[in-house]
């Protein structure tokens, strides 16, 4: 993902505000996108995604390993594709 972003000429950053975090924010322009990356027993998104999207104007907010994105389906889709 990492040397995707680059080639794309994106931004990749951590948040956390206090005990609240986002593993991942992709940044294209103005396009903001918020990764929570999820293994063993919790698959649902934690409060730190809430919290991010509500303070920052997100494009979209994914949820890898959760219900409806499997680790495979994220990594074999392009980093430039969730922008679209």
């Amino acid at each position: 993902m990492l040397n995707s972003a680059l080639v794309h000429d994106m931004k990749v950053y951590y948040w956390r505000d206090a005990n609240k975090e986002v593993d991942f924010i992709l940044q294209s322009g103005k396009k903001i996108i918020a990764i929570e990356v999820k293994s063993g027993m919790a698959k649902e998104a934690q409060p730190g995604m809430t919290v991010f999207c509500e303070q920052y104007k997100t494009t979209l907010s994914l949820v890898v390993g959760g219900q409806n994105l499997s680790l495979e389906k994220f990594l074999l889709t392009p980093v430039d594709e969730w922008f679209k």
